[in-house]
């Protein structure tokens, strides 16, 4: 019934297909059209909650009349559906009506394309790809709902996804200079008692099928470094590559002036409630080198106290990291495809996610970011965040690199553990 009257009202270009009926890629919305014979020329859209039916359902639908030769009917549809049912909106995009139409904003122009045919709209690129993005939708149920050729699906994808990172990451994602470094590292000391930490480093494994063949995988690694509040300051993707001095830090530039110490970052500064004069550091576990600027976990079990303390302190960071990762995977679930893509593409996907999730981070969407999502504390109590309720686990990438750590790096790491046992109740 539903792709018979699309045709007849040509309701596929814009804002209305939005929410089709679709029981692939969007478990909460279905839309069901009904021809209204007591009004000609006019047309029902019945907007419902949940897999429903026209038999059992339609009385709690909302019911909207308007033509669809009215050149206001796609802009009175997506008006409708984003005043009222917000909350499907959100299930759809992962982010409110006033962020959507935001982001729409700052990437219109980028959007826009221009063509002897009649282009593919603005509005239209950036439905397709949320979609997509959000919910690992099939290319095909795409292109059937959008009555878009299949290959122009993929080349809108694509295109858009360049746009959303072209668009937002010089704004979203610049580097922090040193006064926000500065601040990185006052909410990282609020927050995890950690002085002078300037963010935390992790690598995820994101497999995908190869695109050659599906029996096997290709392993994309994701590099990220967060803040305190879960918002990314630095992300490289690139294949997996051991061989490499210095790991999958020295394969982006801005991981190889961390390793060669040419990064602007804050001069050294005394530890709070002590003498002791330290540099500002990263923190990462044992998938990365330790320097005098990266401190990682003493490795080894049966450790002694002080040691227990500094990996303790560590893990407090490390947990940020874990729950960002556990932020970005359950609201964009194109980073657990099972499409056969080229890692190229992967990258497309990747850094278009990162982006949106900065975007929403530093927007305080607040149905994107729950406290509930992540790991919280109630009194004494831990609750895990519902995000590993949903089973939204990355695999957390694993080196085989062996690194050169200086005498100083293990100095300075003695020192801060000893700062540790003597300063903490």
């Amino acid at each position: 019934m539903l792709t018979s009257i699309l045709h007849q009202v040509n309701l596929i270009w814009n804002w209305a297909k939005f929410f089709p009926e679709n029981r692939i890629f969007c478990q909460n919305w279905q839309l069901v059209y009904v021809n209204n014979d007591h009004c000609p020329g006019k047309l029902k859209l019945y907007i419902g909650c949940g897999i429903m039916t026209e038999e059992n359902n339609i009385n709690k639908a909302h019911e909207i009349r308007i033509s669809p030769e009215d050149e206001k009917y796609y802009t009175a549809c997506a008006q409708y559906i984003m005043e009222r049912n917000e909350e499907h909106f959100f299930a759809v995009t992962r982010m409110t009506v006033d962020n959507y139409n935001l982001l729409f904003s700052i990437l219109e122009d980028k959007l826009e394309r221009f063509s002897n045919r009649r282009p593919i709209g603005s509005e239209t690129r950036l439905a397709v790809t949320v979609i997509f993005l959000a919910n690992d939708c099939n290319v095909q149920v795409l292109a059937l709902v959008y009555n878009i050729g299949i290959s122009t699906v993929r080349k809108v994808i694509s295109e858009t996804c360049d746009d959303i990172w072209n668009g937002l990451h010089p704004v979203f994602m610049l580097p922090p200079n040193k006064r926000e470094f500065k601040i990185i590292a006052k909410e990282f000391y609020a927050n995890t008692s950690l002085p002078n930490c300037l963010g935390v480093l992790g690598a995820k494994d994101i497999r995908i099928a190869s695109s050659h063949n599906s029996k096997t995988t290709i392993s994309v690694i994701l590099l990220i470094i967060c803040d305190a509040n879960y918002v990314f300051t630095h992300v490289h993707v690139c294949a997996l590559s051991n061989d490499i001095e210095g790991g999958i830090l020295a394969q982006s530039e801005f991981g190889q002036k961390i390793l060669d110490d040419s990064l602007d970052i804050p001069c050294n500064e005394k530890l709070p409630g002590s003498r002791t004069i330290f540099p500002y550091y990263f923190v990462a576990d044992r998938t990365f080198p330790l320097r005098e600027n990266v401190m990682r976990p003493f490795p080894g079990n049966n450790l002694t106290q002080g040691k227990e303390i500094f990996n303790s302190m560590l893990s407090n960071a490390q947990e940020i990291i874990e729950n960002a990762f556990g932020i970005l995977s359950n609201r964009w679930k194109i980073l657990h495809t099972k499409a056969n893509i080229s890692p190229e593409m992967a990258e497309k996907y990747i850094l278009a996610t990162v982006a949106l999730h900065n975007f929403l981070m530093i927007k305080n969407d607040n149905n994107y970011f729950t406290s509930e999502l992540v790991d919280h504390r109630i009194g004494d109590r831990k609750i895990l965040g519902k995000w590993r309720e949903e089973h939204s686990f990355l695999p957390t990438y694993t080196s085989t690199s062996t690194f050169r750590s200086s005498s100083e790096a293990f100095s300075l790491r003695e020192e801060l553990k000893e700062y540790f046992l003597n300063n903490l109740n």
